[in-house]
């Protein structure tokens, strides 16, 4: 029998897993967690070190940026951000791609064109380089939403999802018209009723 090491796989879900939990947890607790208020300027403060530094003010943990903020609050209150524009980016664009293949799928003709020409879209992005292309959104996407937090949101979820949105509708595509080339699908509901009778 083969002996486990310490770092296998359970241990790696494991540490990655317990990491996770901590920034949800850090940031769902923020307001109890954070030991000053992420916006509170203090000028006199103005970029002391962390704890590491002789010179490192007096209760700010990681130091103070340009206007005096405490580093640990605004980290701690950011990750509240982070979460929700992944989180939500990543589900309405699976959510969106999933449905958009699922018709192409079954449709075909015109309507799958259509709609994974638009797919492709997400691809033609990637002709540019990273840089070209956020300062490219940006300047599309920021003056409509405007600055702050809103700006930010709208910004990930024009430009994070296209890609996941690409890959959604192209598998559940696929999946679709494996199903139906396996005659796995069954047609009722007069001529244009379709139920998928097998999930992928």
């Amino acid at each position: 029998m083969k002996k486990r090491g310490w770092f296998g796989e359970r241990f790696k879900i494991a540490v990655g897993g317990s990491l996770v939990a901590l920034v949800v947890l850090a940031a769902i607790f923020a307001p109890l967690i954070a030991p000053w208020d992420p916006y509170q300027q203090d000028l006199m403060a103005r970029l002391k070190p962390g704890f590491w530094s002789p010179n490192a003010a007096p209760g700010h943990l990681l130091g103070t940026d340009n206007y005096g903020r405490d580093l640990l609050s605004r980290l701690i209150y950011g990750s509240r951000l982070s979460i929700l524009v992944g989180v939500s980016s990543m589900l309405l664009s699976a959510l969106i791609g999933s449905v958009a293949g699922v018709i192409a799928g079954l449709r075909g003709g015109a309507t799958e064109q259509a709609i994974m020409r638009f797919a492709c879209f997400g691809d033609c992005r990637f002709a540019f380089d990273g840089r070209t292309r956020r300062a490219r959104e940006t300047r599309l996407v920021q003056p409509l939403a405007g600055p702050g937090e809103r700006g930010v949101l709208s910004l990930f979820w024009f430009s994070r999802p296209q890609t996941q949105l690409t890959c959604s509708s192209r598998a559940q595509r696929s999946q679709v018209l494996k199903q139906v080339s396996e005659k796995k699908v069954i047609f009722g509901g007069g001529a244009t009723g379709r139920i998928v009778a097998r999930s992928a």
